[in-house]
């Protein structure tokens, strides 16, 4: 029962300093976004360059990202090997894991100290700058329901950004050629989806401090 004890009041520290760092804007709670980062792009790196098309952990990863994500199998298609694009995109969506456990888990949108941290930041906003916010979030919403699949909103997810032919931005041109390029690719891309995530649940959250300034209730 002692250490039990013990290990909640270890675990109310822990997180009554996350919060008070969070609100007060200290930048080192997000040490492990980079890391998360960097970790899936080795691996992914690492995966692409080892890559035996007769493994059957690598062709099952591949398939599964195929069948699941939608960018996967618009990029794999137009790419000169398909599985092996497959794979490495793959492999970039397992960091879909941590990223929402760190954003969800260990600063979750309605934690105390990301609450203190928006209400602070609503006090100083404009008239002009509550109006972008409110953009800010219908245009979250039509990322959301892009992700969805309900509307062709483009998402790094749906595939629609990367695989839009003509009117896909020129500089992707080099994902459906180069597999070390579409790491690269993947790594940002999912660590934008999550984040979009992360901001458009906060904005929900948060929605009438950032867009009347009132108090939110503790």
């Amino acid at each position: 029962m002692a250490h039990r004890a013990q290990g909640k009041i270890v675990t109310t520290n822990t997180n009554a300093s996350r919060n008070e760092s969070v609100a007060s804007g200290d930048r080192r709670v997000l040490w492990p976004l980079p890391v998360i980062l960097c970790i899936s792009l080795f691996f992914a790196v690492l995966g692409g360059g080892i890559f035996w098309s007769e493994s059957d952990v690598q062709l099952w990863l591949a398939h599964r990202a195929m069948a699941y994500i939608p960018s996967a199998a618009c990029i794999a298609a137009s790419s000169p090997s398909p599985a092996r694009f497959a794979f490495v995109y793959g492999v970039q969506w397992l960091a879909v894991i941590p990223y929402l456990y760190y954003w969800f888990i260990v600063v979750p949108p309605w934690a105390k100290g990301v609450r203190d941290a928006s209400r602070a930041k609503a006090a100083s906003l404009s008239t002009k700058q509550r109006m972008t916010f409110l953009l800010g979030v219908v245009l979250l919403a039509l990322y959301m329901l892009g992700n969805l699949g309900l509307i062709g909103f483009p998402t790094f997810f749906n595939g629609h950004f990367a695989c839009a032919g003509e009117r896909s931005p020129a500089i992707l041109a080099s994902i459906h050629d180069h597999w070390l390029a579409l790491a690269i690719y993947g790594a940002l891309a999912v660590f934008c989806e999550c984040t979009v995530a992360w901001m458009f649940v906060l904005s929900l959250v948060n929605f009438r401090v950032y867009l009347f300034g009132d108090s939110l209730p503790d």
